[in-house]
């Protein structure tokens, strides 16, 4: 059992020591890389995309994101396909690239299940490729069967503002406990013609 133990450390010893990089603040770039051929290269290849991810570098979440999903086969490994696809269109999408990020979530050569990994991530990017290329009804949609929180909130409450229901909009601008979140309320009390309530948030708005 030692044995397996070490044989199975060493198996994943690069992927060990790239979440450890990431865990004592050190460089990315200074983990080694694995050759195409290595069997855990696409295992490897969207870890680095994760951790980028985590970073905010979308040009090199991106990059990654694109070598493990070009690797991978759902044939051979459904979650990490799927997860390969998750990080590249999310690094697509951060660098601008909203159609090709979109294609990437609906091309077909990954499954997305409702109730399965990566499912609500894929519908949330999804949602946020829709909203960003106009089509504020169908991001709604999405958004509307998801749990939320944070940033994803404030995303509802503006295409629920672009859709024109405004108490809805400004109920989750209100629950996202965001600045943005915050302006998108005022906005839609304006709206409304709240007007106490417009001021009082725009004020609270401009104090923060």
């Amino acid at each position: 059992n030692r044995a397996e133990k070490y044989d199975g450390e060493k198996r994943y010893a690069s992927l060990i020591s790239l979440y450890r990089a990431r865990l004592s603040g050190n460089t990315l770039e200074l983990v080694g890389k694995l050759e195409e051929s290595n069997e855990l290269y696409a295992d490897y290849e969207v870890a680095f995309a994760e951790q980028y991810a985590f970073i905010g570098d979308w040009s090199n979440c991106c990059n990654h994101g694109k070598n493990a999903y070009e690797k991978t086969k759902v044939s051979d490994d459904v979650n990490l396909c799927r997860k390969s696809a998750y990080y590249y269109a999310m690094g697509l999408l951060n660098c601008g690239k909203i159609n090709e990020a979109e294609n990437i979530l609906e091309s077909g050569k990954v499954i997305f299940k409702k109730g399965e990994s990566f499912y609500d991530g894929k519908q949330k990017l999804l949602a946020r490729c829709y909203a960003m290329s106009g089509r504020e009804k169908k991001a709604m949609e999405i958004y509307g069967s998801l749990n939320l929180a944070g940033d994803e909130i404030t995303d509802y409450a503006k295409v629920l503002f672009s859709c024109g229901y405004l108490a809805l909009s400004k109920k989750e601008g209100l629950r996202s406990n965001s600045v943005e979140g915050k302006y998108i309320a005022a906005l839609s009390c304006f709206n409304l013609k709240e007007w106490k309530n417009a001021e009082n948030l725009f004020s609270e708005y401009l104090m923060t």
